[in-house]
């Protein structure tokens, strides 16, 4: 059993297990790192270090990560971000119950900065490469360093990628089908045929409607590697995370 009352602090170092350091370690008996939902066991914890006032360490605030598949998977920094809301309910102000390590904090970067440049590796030779806007490039600004962001295969890849052609031409289509059941029903509109080919047509209009404008970014067939960068999609999420790119790339290598 865990006792939070008990307890000095939460390490958060992870998202799979919970232990107290001395009794072992407890799986979670549901997969965290899929849904991000926080229920259960962990609900119950969360619940009772807020109460206690237990103060967080967060060693990676990053809130999703991209897994070997290509699906995201919920952090370290989404978990920090749901006990700030327990603790709010609890009527406790976050400010100074949870610290964070690592990026973005301008602490992590100038220390980076410094071994470089005991290698000689001035400031203004640095690029910060990554694919997160909250973490990566707001912690390069934070540093005063360059950065480059990688839109087509990171934590943004459903959220700045275009849809793709094949869900445009799917559109399409089934727009061009609706003009045409509309006309037929026009010429048989008061009969009853006419009337269940106006209501084909409207349906057809719907379903284009909400592929073309409404299908999730993860549901489209086409992988966003292979689709096109969209600049406002991109200017958008920017301005969310108060966070600019010096430069921005679709894919990279080594």
């Amino acid at each position: 059993m865990l006792h939070p009352e008990e307890a000095e602090f939460i390490l958060l170092q992870g998202t799979d297990n919970i232990g107290n350091g001395s009794e072992g370690v407890y799986q979670l008996s549901y997969d965290y790192e899929a849904c991000g939902e926080v229920k259960l066991e962990l609900h119950d914890l969360l619940t009772s270090a807020a109460r206690c006032r237990l103060p967080m360490h967060c060693l990676n605030p990053d809130r999703v990560a991209v897994k070997p598949d290509g699906k995201l998977q919920f952090m370290q920094g989404s978990l920090a971000a749901h006990y700030k809301r327990y603790l709010e309910k609890e009527g406790q102000d976050s400010k100074g119950y949870i610290t964070i390590y690592g990026k973005p904090t301008k602490a992590a970067y100038d220390y980076c900065l410094s071994e470089f440049k005991k290698c000689g590796i001035s400031r203004d030779r640095v690029l910060m490469i990554g694919d997160s806007l909250e973490h990566d490039i707001m912690g390069a600004e934070n540093g005063g360093i360059d950065s480059l962001l990688i839109v087509a295969t990171g934590v943004h890849k459903f959220s700045t990628m275009a849809c793709s052609n094949v869900v445009k031409a799917w559109s399409a289509t089934i727009y061009a089908v609706s003009a045409g059941l509309a006309m037929l029903s026009m010429r048989q509109r008061k009969s009853l045929v006419g009337l269940t080919v106006s209501i084909l047509a409207s349906a057809c209009t719907a379903v284009a409607s909400m592929s073309l404008f409404g299908i999730p970014e993860d549901k489209d067939p086409i992988p966003p590697e292979s689709r096109v960068m969209s600049t406002s999609k991109l200017r958008k999420l920017c301005d969310r995370f108060r966070s600019r790119p010096t430069f921005v790339a679709k894919l990279f290598e080594w």
